[in-house]
């Protein structure tokens, strides 16, 4: 580096750090999470002078102006990492046991940060169960990726330090009840086990083990393995995004077979007016009322606004959702539809609106008892609905379980399927038929005679024609002697 220089070019960088060009234009990667600090104009790198001595130092790096003690080779240059050749590893006997003897594969790894590879081994198998021979095969199998031109020096970073920088990086970015979901899967079925693992060094044996002993141990259920699945791949994907790995060995894990999906019970029709003459007057009686007429979900109807509802059209447009108390966008952008209600929902809304004189556009449709928040449907759902269904000894409802039975209704009346996809705000109609379409009793009753109509008619009389050829064994008319009167067999 040139004294008094503030700033040096990109070539000069290079030599600083006595790597190529190449490496330099890498780490100066504005994607990377701790890049070199540098000013981009146009196709030209600048590097700070002051800014570069603050990342060696940061990094425990010397750089070329200073040469350390030693004989000027490559392993005096701790930041310069030695040339990557091919290994075949090396194969030894452990122990003395001849019962217990295996062979040991060992190698040299490159670690992301550290310019010396580090020792690696593995146990390959019993001495008694297999050769020297099939030992360096299978350790050659081990080393495929080691020797890829593609391979690249691995973090040592663990499980743990990488959640960390996710909750930085990615959960920002998120729902809110995606980022508490997420968080408490983590610490609850996560953290225990792989936390203070070095993700490089979970394997994709260990991670099958892991979710078998979820539904061994913890006897979870296939839909929350499949959420513990797609939130740990979620951070691998990350980890290989920012450089911290190469590949994603969570997307492997075989969860088995996928056990049959079965709808829950839905209430009758009968049954929802007795819940709701059961509920009180006014808000509460009012809320149910609208997640009937709506077949929103649960957070959609308590985030609704006096703003959001337009009772001259019958129209109901869902713009905001609440989880947990904290007001947030719906679920997908086909969540957010203008929704069509019924004109004795809308009758109803008008003669509650009454209640609230003073109301402005921006206030809520069902207000808490400060009136700056909306209601919350858990203590709702927790306080009334579900001790009137136990009261009445009718079938458990939920606001989901409404959702369901809105659905039903709608497709067993014949509404065609894409207007109750847009009514119910679903991305799929796939979605729709599969969830939230139940088939009642009475459906499935009607199939039934259908089939059984067609079972009870009697089969009509076929005279065999002589010299068929769909029958054998017949008369020929020219001869009188049976003939096998399949043509091909003639």
């Amino acid at each position: 580096m040139r004294s008094g220089e503030r700033r040096i070019r990109f070539t000069w960088n290079a030599e600083l750090f006595r790597r190529s060009t190449t490496w330099v234009y890498r780490a100066s990667d504005p994607d990377l999470p701790d890049p070199l600090p540098c000013i981009r104009l146009k196709r030209t790198l600048l590097y700070e002078v002051e800014d570069l001595r603050d990342w060696i130092s940061r990094h425990k790096v010397e750089s070329g102006d200073k040469l350390p003690d030693g004989d000027g080779n490559a392993r005096d240059w701790r930041i310069r990492m030695s040339r990557k050749r091919y290994q075949a590893g090396f194969v030894r006997k452990r122990g003395k046991n001849v019962q217990t003897q295996y062979w040991e594969g060992t190698w040299r790894e490159y670690v992301r940060g550290e310019a010396k590879p580090q020792r690696r081994s593995a146990r390959l198998g019993l001495v008694r169960e297999m050769s020297k021979g099939d030992a360096k095969h299978k350790l050659s199998e081990l080393l495929h990726e080691v020797n890829s031109p593609d391979d690249q020096p691995e973090s040592p970073i663990t499980l743990d330090e990488f959640w960390r920088k996710f909750e930085q990086l990615v959960l920002p970015n998120r729902k809110y009840s995606t980022r508490r979901d997420m968080s408490h899967t983590y610490k609850l079925y996560i953290k225990s086990e792989l936390g203070l693992r070095q993700m490089k060094s979970i394997s994709r044996e260990s991670l099958q083990l892991f979710f078998n002993r979820l539904l061994l141990k913890g006897e979870l259920a296939y839909g929350t393995r499949m959420k513990v699945k797609m939130y740990l791949s979620s951070i691998f994907t990350h980890a290989v995004k920012y450089g911290y790995l190469t590949n994603n060995k969570v997307r492997s894990v075989d969860l088995g077979q996928k056990p049959p999906h079965t709808q829950p019970d839905l209430p009758t029709t009968e049954e929802l007016r007795m819940i709701e003459e059961a509920l009180p007057h006014g808000k509460y009686r009012m809320f149910f009322q609208t997640s009937m007429g709506m077949g929103a979900r649960a957070g959609e109807v308590p985030a609704l606004r006096w703003r959001f509802l337009d009772l001259e059209q019958g129209i109901v447009w869902i713009r905001q959702t609440v989880y947990d108390g904290k007001l947030d966008s719906p679920k997908t952008y086909r969540s957010a539809p203008q929704v069509y209600i019924p004109e004795e929902l809308v009758q109803k809304l008008r003669e509650y609106k009454k209640q609230f004189p003073n109301a402005t556009d921006d206030d809520f449709v069902f207000p808490s008892q400060t009136g700056k928040t909306p209601i919350r449907y858990s203590n709702l759902l927790n306080r009334w609905l579900r001790p009137i269904c136990k009261r009445l000894g009718i079938t458990r409802t939920t606001w989901l379980s409404l959702r369901h039975w809105y659905g039903t209704e709608l497709a067993e009346n014949g509404v065609p399927l894409k207007t109750l996809q847009e009514q119910m705000g679903h991305a799929s109609i796939a979605t729709t038929m599969k969830y939230y379409v139940h088939a009642q009793e009475k459906s499935s009753r009607e199939a039934a005679r259908v089939i059984g109509r067609a079972m009870g008619q009697p089969a009509k009389s076929v005279e065999a024609e002589p010299n068929s050829a769909n029958f054998d064994d017949i008369t020929d008319d020219t001869g009188g002697d049976l003939v096998g009167a399949r043509r091909g067999n003639r």
